[in-house]
């Protein structure tokens, strides 16, 4: 699994393109961008997953980095994300991975 924490225009582009072929049906890259508030539209942590680089890619937005990183490595999913989608939340879990 290859997760890209983006950092400039050129990784957010290839995210949006990611985002695109999902919506259109169309196949994906393979792999994970988490972007920071500051480059995304909300002013959230935006995670753009495309797993299998198929037709299917999830976009979850997250309050704090550590909901968006336990989104991104699969530890958590989005249905629950209330209970653990705030700052400290990866100190409280001690050695997750």
């Amino acid at each position: 699994m290859k997760i890209t924490f983006v950092q400039n225009e050129k990784e957010k582009k290839e995210s949006d393109r990611v985002i695109r072929a999902g919506l259109s049906l169309r196949k994906a890259k393979t792999g994970t961008w988490i972007l920071p508030p500051s480059l995304s539209a909300n002013r959230k942590f935006v995670v753009v997953d495309s797993p299998q680089g198929g037709m299917a890619v999830f976009v979850e937005s997250f309050d704090t980095i550590d909901g968006a990183l336990l989104y991104a490595l699969s530890i958590k999913d989005a249905a629950t994300k209330g209970s653990w989608d705030h700052s400290g939340v990866l100190t409280e879990w001690g050695n997750f991975v």
